[in-house]
């Protein structure tokens, strides 16, 4: 039967409903993955380990006798070896079976997805998907090595809830406009807005991106004091300005490995799971986001049952979406500022986020009702990442 016009009118008119990709395509880095080490993924969906060799494996973390869960701790394991809690199955760092007690000797090895290794990265696409990554940053003028994860040294990782759908957490990123308003004592700080550049990747492929690079405003000392004298406020709470200030008393001749006036390089890797990686102050700092769904769903939350303290059946409701930020420092910072430079570039990045936090939920607020009709609108170059974004996504839908 026909859709009448208003059912045609009522259906989501850019991104509602729009079935997303799963999320967890991102499996580490090669320098937050240590050799000899098995690493279970958040979702506890993928063991991934590295040899000392280099070689980086991905297997699927189902044991092959009775399909059990194989390591039941996400996170890294310090083990040389993937045995099964249930039957004692032995599997080598790479899923090959070693021994199968009880069994004669059997062939076989656990599943692999696909992944490959980009820049150091290592994450679910084939070589051939990746291809649309070719020429990454280059348009803008950054060198082809700007986002090697080798370059960097692993600082920390830390896990926020993510409640509100991730498609809102990716067109929040890319609205530069809020930047000044929302973000006025954070990034408004710190961006110049008539700085403003993109580069984009194909839509029409699984795998794409976009990457939007922002100057430091050249006032910002001016800026900034104006700022704490109409408001009353310390450098200390104006997180990016601190940190900017302190990298110029601490590190004034350091060379930087992009353009120094270059305050962020934001970029994103849209298909499974939407990879965010955020490169501060000349890519000196990287924050590495990654979206995780625990029950393999893309649903807020999960309704979890559990026994209480009485013995009786109980039914919680708890986050089901988690979003994981990997924090590196270059390694052209010296040694001796590092744990310094972590603390203050942790800080300046929560403070920015927990604000980016309450502009999305008051966003979810309103496009998760059904009843509201909306044709969104765009600045020209301010939100260009967006409709980039949504015009992929859109390409991407099984509705199309």
């Amino acid at each position: 039967m026909e859709k009448s016009a208003l059912q045609v009118a009522s259906r989501p008119n850019w991104y509602r409903g729009i079935q997303e990709k799963p999320a967890g395509d991102y499996f580490g880095s090669l320098s937050s993955l240590y050799p000899d080490e098995v690493f279970v993924t958040h979702d506890k969906k993928w063991i991934v380990s590295r040899m000392q060799s280099g070689e980086v494996s991905v297997v699927q973390n189902v044991c092959l006798h009775a399909g059990m869960e194989i390591l039941n701790t996400p996170g890294t394991q310090h083990s040389k070896e993937i045995r099964c809690s249930g039957h004692q199955f032995l599997y080598d760092m790479r899923g090959k079976l070693l021994t199968a007690p009880k069994f004669c000797k059997l062939e076989r090895s656990l599943l692999r997805p696909p992944f490959s290794i980009w820049n150091g990265y290592v994450i679910g696409y084939s070589a051939e998907e990746l291809q649309a990554l070719d020429g990454f940053g280059s348009s803008l003028g950054l060198p082809q090595d700007f986002l090697s994860a080798e370059s960097f040294w692993f600082g920390k990782e830390i896990e926020y809830s993510l409640p509100y759908p991730r498609i809102l957490m990716k067109i929040n990123y890319d609205d530069g406009l809020h930047v000044p308003v929302y973000h006025r004592f954070t990034f408004g700080t710190m961006v110049d807005e008539r700085e403003y550049d993109w580069e984009f990747g194909p839509e029409d492929t699984n795998c794409s991106y976009s990457i939007q690079v922002v100057k430091i405003r050249p006032d910002i000392r001016a800026h900034v004091d104006r700022l704490m004298h109409a408001h009353q406020k310390n450098l200390s709470e104006l997180g990016w300005a601190d940190f900017h200030f302190w990298l110029e008393e601490k590190m004034p001749n350091v060379k930087t490995p992009i353009d120094k006036e270059i305050f962020a390089v934001w970029a994103s890797i849209y298909g499974n799971g939407y990879m965010m990686p955020e490169l501060f102050f000349g890519g000196r700092f990287l924050a590495m986001s990654y979206l995780v769904s625990k029950d393999g769903s893309d649903n807020i939350y999960r309704t979890v049952s559990y026994t209480d303290s009485n013995g009786d059946q109980q039914v919680k409701t708890e986050n089901n979406l988690w979003n994981y930020v990997e924090f590196y420092i270059h390694k052209s910072v010296p040694e001796a500022l590092r744990d310094v430079a972590l603390e203050k570039f942790i800080f300046a990045y929560e403070q920015s986020a927990r604000e980016d936090d309450e502009l999305c939920e008051k966003l979810w607020s309103a496009h998760r009702r059904d009843d509201l009709l909306f044709d969104r609108i765009v600045h020209d170059q301010l939100e260009a990442g967006e409709a980039h974004f949504r015009n992929w996504l859109l390409d991407q839908s099984p509705q199309k």
